[in-house]
């Protein structure tokens, strides 16, 4: 049962869908040992393979955190936490 609907839930409903191996034991696929935990199975409806494609083609490979080097990715988180507390402080003064 769990395989059909890794391969024909995305077919019928247009869905990408995936599951990581090993969470569970719905799978036989876990009994069996087919495949190492942590796997992820990735289900792609045949229509939407331009898309992913496309997307793959013109998505950036490399994390904007590799590019700034350690430095600057704790620049970078030291700024989104600030933001994030500015706007925490906002919303709670704003609710009251």
């Amino acid at each position: 049962m769990s395989c059909a609907w890794i391969y024909i839930h995305p077919y019928v409903s247009g869905e990408i869908i995936f599951t990581v191996t090993g969470f569970g034991f719905g799978f036989g696929m876990k009994a069996r040992q087919l495949f190492p935990e942590g796997r992820i199975l990735l289900t792609i409806p045949w229509d939407r393979l331009p898309d992913i494609l496309r997307n793959l083609a013109e998505m950036e490979w490399a994390p904007e955190s590799f590019k700034l080097g350690p430095e600057g990715h704790k620049k970078k988180m030291r700024r989104i936490r600030e933001d994030i507390s500015r706007e925490s402080q906002a919303c709670c003064i704003y609710n009251g």
